[in-house]
């Protein structure tokens, strides 16, 4: 069971990266970030590899099945590898590669204490800032860029990326796409605890 991605993405979401694409000024600073990261090739999975431990899934099968449920619901079929960092902090991260697969990462404490349920959430959260490319416009690089003739991006567009990047780092479409690859519509009491303490 597939979803469409336009049936789970908020038209907030949508309508503000259509608005956010079109600026002279961000997708002039895209260009520079282009520019300066290019070439780097697997850098971003080779500094993740210094802290943390990719999870195989003869090493970690209950996260690897999530992941899996969470990669049918969505359609997405690129590669994804999922890494553990030790935290005693309930936290999640979704990055790319310039070159490479999409790399999702848990701390050990979320391991430690999510359901599967639970993890299947937080996976589908994390993928679905793949899904709806929410890397395309690096945050907070793109609104602070700056040359000797000043910031590339005006100051309304900086408060749209800044106050409109809080729906990319949580969106409003998240228990759209999460909910169903939980099989439950409902947060279990524990998960609403761990999330009320979880840092932003």
């Amino acid at each position: 069971m597939t979803a469409a991605t336009s049936d789970i993405q908020s038209r907030r979401d949508r309508t503000l990266r259509e608005e956010l694409v079109i600026d002279w000024g961000v997708s002039h600073a895209l260009k520079k970030i282009d520019q300066v990261t290019s070439g780097f090739g697997l850098r971003t999975r080779r500094s993740l590899l210094t802290g943390a431990l990719r999870l195989t899934r003869g090493m970690a099968p209950e996260p690897h099945r999530s992941l899996a449920a969470c990669r049918e619901i969505l359609g997405w079929d690129r590669p994804v590898e999922l890494y553990v960092k030790p935290d005693p902090m309930v936290q999640a991260f979704c990055t790319r590669s310039v070159s490479g697969p999409m790399i999702i990462g848990l701390s050990s404490r979320m391991l430690e204490t999510f359901t599967d349920a639970e993890l299947r959430f937080v996976i589908g959260h994390e993928l679905g800032h793949a899904v709806f490319d929410h890397f395309a416009i690096p945050m907070p690089a793109t609104a602070t860029l700056a040359d000797v003739g000043g910031k590339f991006v005006s100051r309304p567009v900086q408060l749209k990326l800044t106050c409109g990047a809080a729906p990319r780092r949580s969106p409003p479409t998240a228990p759209a796409w999460c909910a169903p690859a939980t099989w439950s519509p409902r947060p279990t009491p524990s998960s609403r605890s761990r999330v009320a303490w979880a840092p932003a």
